[in-house]
């Protein structure tokens, strides 16, 4: 499965861990990444956790993380048409 993947935009979500504290851009308030891609000409959205993909993930990673996603995805329709 080879698909045309093209990373538009990224944000990054921040929360603090301590209910009641600011919420501040340090690596201990990470709480995932909104990814929006173009994965064969449509526009797709990605929320990720923390698990799924590191701060200093790298274009590379984000697009790695999208095929898996995929991937599942695909497995996921196959097991529900049997």
């Amino acid at each position: 499965m080879s698909k045309n993947i093209i990373i538009e935009r990224t944000s990054i979500q921040w929360k603090s861990p301590v209910p009641g504290t600011p919420t501040r851009r340090v690596p201990d308030h990470y709480y995932g990444r909104t990814i929006h891609a173009l994965v064969d000409g449509g526009e797709n959205v990605y929320r990720l956790k923390p698990d799924e993909i590191p701060l200093e993930a790298t274009e590379e990673d984000m697009i790695s993380v999208i095929e898996q996603r995929l991937i599942e995805e695909e497995q996921n329709q196959e097991e529900q048409q049997e």
